[in-house]
């Protein structure tokens, strides 16, 4: 199997010979690499100008940051968080009969009580598309790897 193609075809010597090599991925056919000329340079007598334009992709990789919510549930007061609970509305025992205003009560007094004791905290993560060798066998023996270093700790 051919694994990288030679894109110069064209004497790089004054005396016919490739010297001078060009090469790209096989499968990445008709990809970043464009304009590939080959001509004489007076800065060098032997040898032949290579010149080409690369497209990279970098900036493909980047896409518009996500926007995360996170809570510190870690160093949450439990025993605050319980005295919440016990003097909301819930423990009142006055539930409206239908059970959606029920569901959203709890709801709402759930989350203004975690509002105050643990506030979402809005981040920004960037967003990256993985190169085509970060394959799903490379994301997972990397998982694997964290997992090993987190247990050694």
């Amino acid at each position: 199997k051919q694994w990288y193609q030679r894109r110069v075809r064209a004497p790089t010597h004054r005396e016919g010979g490739i010297l001078d090599l060009v090469m790209i991925r096989a499968n990445e056919e008709g990809s970043a690499l464009s304009q590939l000329n080959v001509e004489p340079t007076p800065a060098s007598p032997d040898h032949f100008l290579v010149s080409f334009y690369l497209h990279v992709g970098t900036a493909n990789r980047y896409r518009q940051p996500k926007i995360v919510k996170n809570r510190n549930l870690r160093d949450l007061d439990l025993e605050e968080l319980c005295q919440k609970v016990l003097t909301s509305r819930l423990v009142e025992g006055n539930f409206p009969d239908d059970l959606e205003e029920c569901v959203l009560l709890y709801n709402i007094t759930l989350r203004s009580i975690l509002d105050e004791l643990a506030p979402a905290i809005e981040r920004k993560v960037p967003m990256r598309d993985n190169p085509k060798w970060y394959t799903n066998e490379c994301q997972s023996k990397k998982k694997k790897k964290k997992k090993k270093k987190k247990k050694k700790k």
